[in-house]
């Protein structure tokens, strides 16, 4: 029997315009699919947005690349070639003041933070670090391995403040160690890039790199939901009444509206996996100033309270001339309520400490209460990066996601380009295996 295979390429909708949807969009248009991207706001970015306030580049909370990772790696394939500054002169405040934050070998040596005991014994987890497979630590928890590779109180403040801010949480005691060590491995390798013009300029590259594949990118284009029969996705309805069919199905948004999308009797194992969920959220403070007050004091660990603050502007192009721009953030315990008003005065009087004077001069001010940082949180109990959902539906068949709570690999924007590789991956073996078993046919 003969069977006639459509030479129109199949269409593939990502439902979600932010980082991870355009990169699986610019993947699957250039490995010959026809893609439709669908973003329910007026812009694309979400969480990567950049605002521009008088002239100033104000991302939505503070946002850092760590390179070396499969973020770079994407970025590269895809042909996002950004420009950046990387953060130094990094300190730590606790009783005694601010000090170098020890976190290479120069700055231990220099820093007055640490006795001579304190120091040899961060220099031998340093050492030792080279030596740790990450994967093998899924099952313990961040606390648990600080616990066990530094006994002194002043090493362990410094890893666990490490932590909290790596990490964007307090939730030490059931955050995995393999997230936390592959980022340390990561960060003594390679460095952070805090990007020009914001993560904007990353969003707006990778529009272009996917439009230039011949994806269709529509804004203002919310989906209701996923039309569902016999365990397949046919389309999706959107807000507006309109249906749109499609072979497959890219989700690259939250677990919450990925959730939102199915059908409610449709995804048994999805809800499951949300339920379980510890999405990370943090109070950010992000502020334009006409100038900057402190410019010695650019980044700051709070070694006493969960709080950590970065000046990026001094080290990418992100203000105006003699104008900085800053970002606060307040970790806490996702298993815990938050006090807005609290949240915003411990920010306020960290600030006030490290830049004193920073309120007669700010242009732009937003504090955002409840910011998410993360969609899941790498948990102990349930193997860590590796007990991620898959990039694949189990209760839908062609029903594939994209984003930072989204398979193995790394952690934030790492895990979110890594995953819309991935997934567009499979989503393009998936329309192989199909066509080779109509030819078969």
């Amino acid at each position: 029997m003969t069977v006639q295979i459509e030479e129109n390429p199949v269409r593939t909708i990502v439902v979600g315009g932010g980082l991870a949807g355009l990169a699986a969009a610019t993947y699957l248009a250039r490995g010959g699919q026809r893609v439709t991207v669908l973003e329910k706001s007026h812009t694309l970015g979400g969480r990567a947005s950049t605002d521009s306030p008088r002239g100033f580049a104000l991302n939505r909370g503070v946002h850092a690349l760590y390179s070396g990772g499969p973020a770079s790696s994407v970025l590269a394939e895809l042909g996002v070639r950004y420009s950046s500054g990387s953060p130094n002169h990094v300190l730590a405040l606790d009783s005694r003041g601010l000090n170098p934050f020890p976190g290479s070998v120069g700055d231990l040596l220099r820093t007055n933070l640490l006795n001579a005991a304190d120091k040899r014994e961060l220099l031998g987890v340093f050492l030792r670090l080279s030596l740790i497979k990450p994967e093998r630590l899924a099952h313990q928890s961040v606390a648990e391995w600080v616990a066990a590779i530094a006994r002194r109180p002043m090493v362990r403040r410094l890893l666990a403040s490490t932590a909290r801010t790596y990490l964007y949480t307090t939730a030490l005691d059931v955050a995995s160690a393999d997230a936390f060590v592959a980022r340390l491995q990561q960060t003594m390798k390679h460095p952070i890039h805090y990007v020009d013009g914001g993560w904007q300029s990353l969003v707006d590259l990778l529009r272009s790199v996917a439009e230039a594949a011949g994806a269709q990118i529509l804004t203002s284009a919310g989906v209701n939901t996923l039309q569902v029969e016999n365990g397949r996705a046919r389309g999706v309805r959107l807000h507006d009444g309109r249906r749109l069919s499609a072979t497959s199905i890219v989700v690259a948004a939250t677990p919450e509206d990925a959730l939102r999308l199915l059908p409610a009797d449709a995804a048994p194992r999805l809800q499951a996996a949300v339920a379980e969920a510890l999405p990370v959220h943090v109070a950010c403070l992000d502020v334009a100033l006409s100038r900057l007050p402190a410019p010695r004091q650019p980044i700051v660990f709070d070694l006493e309270r969960p709080r950590f603050l970065t000046v990026q502007s001094e080290f990418a192009r992100l203000a105006p001339s003699g104008g900085a721009v800053l970002h606060a953030f307040l970790q806490h315990d996702p298993r815990q309520p938050v006090d807005a008003r609290w949240a915003q005065s411990e920010l306020e009087a960290f600030v006030d400490q490290v830049q004193p004077g920073w309120q007669s001069v700010a242009v732009e001010r937003r504090f955002l209460p409840h910011m998410l940082a993360a969609g899941c949180l790498p948990l102990a109990a349930s193997n860590g990066l590796q007990g991620r959902i898959g990039h694949r539906s189990q209760d839908v068949s062609n029903v594939f996601f994209a984003g930072d709570w989204v398979g193995p690999h790394g952690y934030l924007v790492d895990a979110t380009l890594a995953s819309a590789r991935e997934s567009a991956r499979q989503v393009l073996r998936a329309g192989t295996d199909q066509r080779s078993a109509l030819r078969a046919a």
